[in-house]
């Protein structure tokens, strides 16, 4: 069975590492990006299965980033990706405009590596 791909897009070196660590050691192909745009760049050397993007990064959101890559898809007439999103515990905010968006797969940080992989290996199953 072929590996799953994971695209990780974080500003912060801990999580994106901590994230590529763990996801890697489970099994899965991982790809990093310290920002949006570094990560769209991403997007022509191959398909991922799964893109999971911190909300609060500079110059470029993860909202922003999810609407971009929903449209290189459709662009490019790839399969949508799953999508995650990653954000601070009390960022109700955000999670309300995750929601409006159809986003529906929400992490929370800091976030418990054991319900991160169940969702992950959750949503790749499907």
């Amino acid at each position: 069975m072929k590996s799953k791909r994971i695209l990780v897009i974080d500003d912060d070196p801990l999580v994106r590492r901590s994230l590529q660590v763990l996801l890697h050691q489970a099994g899965f192909v991982v790809e990093s990006a310290a920002s949006g745009m570094e990560g769209l760049g991403k997007l022509p050397e191959g398909h991922f299965d799964l893109v999971m993007t911190d909300v609060r990064m500079p110059e470029m959101d993860g909202f922003a980033v999810l609407r971009a890559i929903r449209e290189y898809c459709e662009a490019a007439h790839r399969p949508p990706f799953q999508e995650v999103v990653l954000t601070g515990f009390n960022d109700i905010h955000a999670l309300e405009s995750a929601q409006s968006l159809g986003i529906k797969h929400f992490v929370l940080k800091p976030f418990d590596t054991d319900e991160l992989l169940d969702e992950v290996t959750r949503l790749l199953a499907s």
